[in-house]
């Protein structure tokens, strides 16, 4: 699990965020979810290989209990920074993982009871047995929208397969959460509308600056495990280092003051980088290199090097 993914993690394990999440992502805003309903539950899964004889485990990113008085489902959570190419195999793996897990603890409370009828006894579960749910949601926030396979049959090759034959085989969906299709975040009853309007404009410097000042009443109190999710996202190292400098008496982190002052810091810097790389190119021009050479000794476009130089009067 990567360094973003964590801090994702512990994020949306904070009560009040999950169960916003959950209300919106699993049940589309038409039951409210209450903090009560919900039970963070142990991430590793195990499954056997009988005939090898050992046991793998996976580990989930989040994985909650949902209850109320009439129903009952399992959620897991998939923090993805990255694209994959193979998410649908590995979505419906965790899936398939929990209801083995699932299956031997039913065959194990059967063996200590000893309640199994003699047609049940094979299976090792009673036929009224019935399992519980799971639901895996792809929680993608990548800084580009997700183009990769969706569902099964995107990573399958069907040449020259019939479509009776094509039918018989088993599709799975993964169920994706990009951030770049979220529209409305104004629906949501927590800052966690707030953090993904954020994160689809992150790489955006100048949206940044307006984003920031029309929430600065978020920013400007939050804490500090938030505070470090943000500088991850925006991977920004000079704002970790600097974090203690935005800490307030009250316990919270001035991330409005934190993100306006690290805006300022990025462009002195682009300011001294150009400054730089124009030096560079006018004295290798002086030593009579080419705009070829000099792109290509310097590894920058020669359309950049002909612009500079002609600014110059060079």
């Amino acid at each position: 699990m990567g360094k973003i993914d964590t801090l994702m993690r512990t994020y949306l394990s904070h009560p009040d965020i999950c169960a916003d999440f959950i209300q919106h992502f699993v049940f589309n805003n038409s039951l409210p979810v209450t903090e009560d309903m919900l039970q963070i539950l142990d991430s590793r899964q195990s499954s056997k290989d009988n005939r090898h004889h050992f046991t793998k485990e996976r580990y989930r990113d989040l994985f909650i209990s949902v209850r109320d008085k009439t129903f009952c489902l399992v959620a897991g959570i998939e923090n993805q920074t990255d694209l994959s190419n193979i998410m649908p195999v590995r979505s419906m793996g965790y899936d398939v993982s929990h209801y083995e897990q699932q299956i031997r603890t039913l065959k194990h409370q059967h063996r200590l009871a000893g309640d199994l009828s003699a047609g049940d006894f094979l299976s090792g579960i009673a036929a009224d047995k019935k399992l519980t749910p799971v639901i895996t949601l792809v929680f993608y926030y990548g800084e580009e929208p997700w183009d990769r396979s969706t569902k099964l049959w995107d990573m399958l090759d069907f040449s020259g397969i019939g479509p009776y034959t094509r039918s018989l085989v088993a599709d799975y969906r993964i169920n994706l959460i990009d951030i770049h299709k979220i529209e409305d975040t104004c629906q949501f009853k927590t800052p966690l509308g707030i953090l993904i309007g954020f994160m689809k404009i992150r790489k955006y410097k100048d949206k940044l600056k307006n984003y920031i000042k029309d929430h600065s009443d978020f920013f400007s109190h939050i804490s500090s495990d938030l505070f470090d999710l943000l500088c991850a996202l925006m991977h920004s190292q000079w704002l970790i280092d600097a974090k203690d400098h935005y800490f307030n008496n009250k316990g919270e982190f001035d991330m409005c003051t934190g993100m306006k002052d690290w805006i300022a810091e990025v462009e002195t810097q682009g300011q001294d980088n150009g400054l730089r790389l124009a030096c560079l190119i006018m004295e290798e021009a002086h030593d009579g290199m080419t705009p070829a050479a000099i792109a290509e000794k310097l590894q920058i476009d020669s359309g950049i090097v002909s612009m500079i130089l002609k600014a110059m009067g060079i």
